[in-house]
Order: structure tokens, then C-alpha cells, then sequence
């Protein structure tokens, strides 16, 4: 059985995007109407099937999606490689960024802080 947090990962990982609801059902191939109610938990128990159809359209695995909704392990994802919603938030505001001309002590900046992130994360594992 699906929860509400289904639908709360499913609207997040859209706005990340920047699509509309209709754009992702459109996506999807789902109707407008049906996505509606998912994100808004009144559909508790989607398909498989259209668990799929949202993965595929938000470009992310099913996983992705479990995962973040709290339904599943990030230790029994199938692959490793997916990115977290805060990962995709992170790549989003580098590309946002990129679209504007930085100093380049600003870049160097920015990335000894990312490199001593990365190393924080791999002391703790």
C-alpha cells in the first residue's frame, strides 16, 4: 500500500523538474486527473505499471521514488548510481549557476568546499 509520502516524493521530484502537473501526466501518459490525486494522497495504491510510467518520465528509477516516499531502503535499491532527490537539487542550482558568469576564486571556492564534502561522506561510511 502506497502512502501519502508517495505522492509528496512524486510532486517533489516533478517541481524539481519545473513541469506542471499536466506536463508530467502528459509525460507519463497518465491523465491529469490520476496524477492529481496521487500527489494529493488520495490515490494510495498505484500500479506498478504506473509507479513506472512516473519513473521513467521523471527520468529517475522506481527506486528513486520509493526511497524517497520512506517505502524503501536506500540499501535495497537496485542500483546504486540513482540520484537522491537532494542530489538532483544539487545538480539543478550548478546548472542554474552555470548560467552565469562566476569569479573564478567564487568556482575554485565552491568546489574545495564540494571536494571536502565528498571526503566528510566517504569518513563517515
Amino acid at each position: 500500500m502506497m502512502s501519502k509520502s508517495f505522492g509528496s516524493a512524486v510532486k517533489k521530484l516533478r517541481e524539481l523538474k519545473g513541469w506542471k502537473r499536466k506536463q508530467l501526466a502528459s509525460r507519463s501518459g497518465l491523465q491529469d486527473s490520476t496524477l492529481s490525486m496521487i500527489e494529493r494522497g488520495k490515490r494510495t495504491d498505484p500500479r506498478c505499471s504506473t509507479l513506472t510510467k512516473l519513473a521513467d518520465a521523471l527520468d529517475v528509477s522506481a527506486d528513486v521514488i520509493l526511497i524517497e516516499a520512506g517505502m524503501k531502503s536506500p540499501r535495497h535499491a537496485r542500483n546504486s548510481t540513482d540520484l537522491s532527490i537532494k542530489e538532483t537539487e544539487i545538480i539543478r542550482s550548478v546548472r542554474a549557476i552555470q548560467s552565469h558568469r562566476l569569479r573564478q576564486h567564487t568556482i575554485e571556492a565552491m568546489l574545495e568546499f564540494a571536494r571536502g564534502a565528498q571526503k566528510a561522506d566517504m569518513d563517515l561510511r
